[in-house]
């Protein structure tokens, strides 16, 4: 049995800052459901937006970009640092699925 979850949302307020995770496996090899699953992700940027900060107006990027996950120096250049800590790029969030049971 295969049973995997995938979920994307956005990081305001950019407008093309999101995160998620994508084929997270939901049971063992066996076909037993965990009963718990966290998932820690991180930003990405999906290429669209050429801000210079975080807080700057939507400015289209022409032509697209590619969506990439950020990086110290991206963060640096791009995002005012809210995403870094001791240099290094800082989850941003804990998706945690649980096991309902009746």
């Amino acid at each position: 049995m295969a049973a995997h979850a995938s979920s994307i949302t956005m990081v305001a307020p950019s407008p093309d800052w999101f995160t998620g995770f994508d084929t997270v496996a939901l049971v063992d090899g066996e076909g037993n459901w965990f009963r718990k699953v966290k998932v820690i992700v991180f930003p990405f940027d999906a290429g669209t937006d050429s801000g210079t900060t975080f807080s700057t107006g939507n400015v289209a990027t022409k032509p697209r970009g590619k969506i990439m996950k950020m990086n110290a120096k991206f963060c640096e250049e791009n995002t005012d640092g809210v995403f870094l800590k001791k240099g290094k790029v800082k989850p941003v969030g804990v998706f945690t699925l649980q096991l309902k049971t009746n």
